[in-house]
């Protein structure tokens, strides 16, 4: 009975899904099988396939990085190794639809995760909802764009992990987190936290990891490979391009600086405008991370009722999100065209620890399916409104 509740609730996550997913397809001119313009994993990919590490010539539309007289691709390199293989044996790469298979699997894995943290099946399904439809991570889950696919994979990949600690399998979840990182570099962060999860499952402490060190041997595979390719291309272990783009080589104050900590925080809580009558959200460097993704409020407020629950835990997840936020505003820009406020997608997955080690309730919360509803409608219509450009 137990495993046919969890087969239709797993059913419906994903219907959900779908369904939020179609309507900003169909209302914005964007589909999984549309071309894809911004598609510099797939030309990474090519060019690996082809022997090469550049990309043999400037694509003027595409933010690239040029160092040597060459062209590379400025992202972390994950996404490209995923479309490798289909490349190298000749099938089209249809990265919308790889956008649509990772949002999918990100909600289902974030119900499976609150499942495992004790939470009633309808709050779960809920939540994760919230997380995945109702929160920021919607507008870059529906497009397969270089600047927001990488962020699709990298929550569901990070959740991966984490389900994977909670499951007691540390060679999969530290091999998902490796992943993670070769999406969003910032989600090294996430291996304390981690960690902590892994211990607590098995009711040990540090000495655990050494025991266990055959955990870390994928990550360390991925981690090597990185390390590889960043200095056959760029002659740094830990340069992936960024640092080459010409919109940092030509910042007075480089790609990272405190001198972009004060505008940057603004940029984090800052309200949308009202001019002439309408409300103009701010389409660059972001807006209200809590307008835009309700959840993080829930988790302030779960990590505040449940630090006696598992107190360690949470407060590491906290202490997550805020260092991910602190590389985030010392950062030069906070994301270009976009609605709401993208580089905190890589904190939901902490929030979702707080929420999933936090929260016991069993009943059904009211004030939490209102929430809910809000941050379906109000990101499905910013998303749809912002690539309309309207």
């Amino acid at each position: 009975m137990m495993k046919k509740s969890l087969d239709k609730n797993i059913l419906l996550v994903s219907l959900c899904i779908f369904i939020v997913h179609m309507i900003v397809w169909v209302f914005s001119g964007n589909s999984p099988l549309s071309p894809n313009p911004y598609n510099s994993y797939v030309l990474q990919a090519q060019a690996w396939a082809d022997g090469s590490f550049d990309l043999g010539r400037n694509y003027s539309h595409l933010e690239l990085a040029f160092y040597d007289y060459r062209y590379f691709v400025s992202f972390p390199p994950f996404p490209s190794v995923l479309y490798f293989p289909f490349v190298l044996i000749g099938l089209p790469v249809f990265d919308g639809l790889f956008a649509l298979a990772f949002s999918i699997a990100g909600a289902v894995i974030t119900y499976l995760i609150l499942r495992r943290g004790e939470m009633s099946d309808t709050n779960a399904l809920i939540y994760a909802l919230l997380f995945t439809c109702g929160s920021n991570l919607l507008f870059v889950s529906t497009n397969a764009w270089v600047w927001f696919i990488a962020q699709n994979m990298c929550y569901t990949l990070t959740a991966a992990a984490v389900y994977f600690a909670m499951r007691k399998k540390g060679f999969l979840c530290f091999l998902m987190w490796s992943f993670a990182v070769g999406c969003r570099p910032f989600q090294i962060l996430y291996l304390p936290l981690l960690c902590l999860i892994l211990m607590k499952q098995y009711g040990n402490g540090v000495s655990l990891l050494f025991r266990k060190w055959s955990w870390f041997s994928g990550a360390a595979v991925m981690a090597v490979f990185y390390m590889w390719l960043n200095y056959s291309r760029f002659g740094n272990i830990f340069e992936f391009g960024h640092n080459y783009l010409p919109e940092f080589t030509q910042a007075a104050h480089g790609q990272f600086s405190p001198y972009y900590l004060k505008a940057n925080l603004y940029s984090l809580i800052r309200f949308p405008q009202i001019s002439d009558g309408k409300l103009v959200m701010q389409r660059f460097d972001g807006m209200n991370m809590f307008l835009a993704s309700p959840v993080f409020a829930v988790a302030v407020y779960c990590a505040v009722k449940g630090l006696r629950k598992d107190g360690r835990i949470v407060i590491t997840a906290l202490v997550t999100i805020l260092a991910e936020l602190l590389c985030i505003v010392l950062h030069k820009t906070m994301g270009g065209w976009q609605f709401g406020n993208r580089y905190t997608n890589d904190c939901l997955v902490a929030a979702t620890v707080i929420i999933a080690f936090a929260y016991r309730k069993k009943q059904v919360s009211y004030p939490l399916a209102l929430l809910a509803v809000y941050g379906v409608l109000f990101n499905t219509a910013g998303s749809i409104l912002c690539y309309l450009n309207v």
